[in-house]
């Protein structure tokens, strides 16, 4: 009885990330004039965040409170709501999505994990989360958005393995070619393109993001940044920042090749031509 009372009490939350970026001023003003949603403050120290609810009839305690986080860096954060729910919600965000990704990504590229509610304090025990049911109710608000923070970043680095594995695919062919000693066509304008990509990626990876250092707003709440960090070692935040960041160093290497490649192509035309002339003269 008590497997099955526990079983009952399992709610579940869904990260997505469905685009480069949100408008969250524009979101922000399309969800102050409706009538089935609500938006509720977060601390002053939070930026680039909305924190939303759906307006139920009944009054419900926290576990079973529907809502949801987005991230201004296109990710979002649903607690226990159901699919077709956050299939309508996420038809509103979508008019707000600045650069949206395709629905393919969208449907293989999601982080769910499982939460109740206990009489001790929150942890993540194996993949569930235990949110302590006695705590006030901002405590209790911060804690899953602690829970958000960590899987809305997870679920963002996918996208950015996925777009670097097309990368990677994109250039397989260049070190055979050259191990072949054949000619590699790429255009000046092709290579500084290959390059561009990677430079995005590793300024979103290292620099535009919280993948490689604890966010600001854990600072002076401990308790709120061991649950964020146990949650990113289970998520494996870290070895797969690190795997991504040596990828792209190899892949830095090897546009920085193709560049010395094109360079030494183009002195050896301009020798050429050169010497073309003095032989006309």
């Amino acid at each position: 009885d008590r497997k099955e009372s526990k079983e009952d009490s399992i709610r579940y939350f869904t990260s997505y990330a469905t685009a480069e970026r949100y408008d969250l001023d524009g979101l922000k003003r399309y969800l102050q004039g409706s009538k089935f949603y609500s938006l509720s403050l977060l601390p002053e120290d939070v930026q680039d965040v909305l924190h939303v609810y759906i307006v139920q009839k009944e009054p419900c305690n926290f576990i079973d409170r529907k809502e949801a986080f987005l991230f201004r860096q296109g990710s979002s954060v649903y607690w226990n709501f159901q699919s077709d729910e956050i299939q309508k919600f996420q038809e509103i965000v979508k008019k707000f999505a600045l650069r949206p990704y395709h629905q393919k990504l969208l449907s293989t590229e999601s982080e769910q994990l499982p939460y109740y509610s206990v009489n001790e304090n929150s942890c993540l025990k194996y993949d569930t989360i235990l949110l302590n049911s006695n705590k006030d109710k901002e405590t209790q608000k911060l804690e899953k958005f602690t829970c958000s923070i960590a899987t809305a970043l997870s679920v963002k680095l996918a996208i950015w393995e996925i777009a670097l594995d097309k990368y990677v695919s994109s250039i397989q062919w260049v070190p055979e070619a050259l191990r072949e000693g054949q000619q590699v066509r790429m255009s000046r304008n092709e290579i500084l393109k290959k390059t561009g990509e990677l430079l995005s990626l590793r300024y979103q990876i290292n620099l535009a993001s919280d993948l490689l250092i604890v966010p600001d707003f854990f600072w002076d709440r401990d308790n709120l940044e061991q649950l964020y960090i146990k949650l990113c070692t289970y998520l494996d935040m870290s070895g797969r920042t690190k795997v991504m960041n040596e990828k792209l160093n190899h892949c830095t290497e090897l546009a920085e090749l193709l560049r010395t490649h094109l360079s030494e192509k183009h002195s050896l035309r301009l020798e050429w031509g050169i010497i073309g002339l003095i032989a006309i003269e």
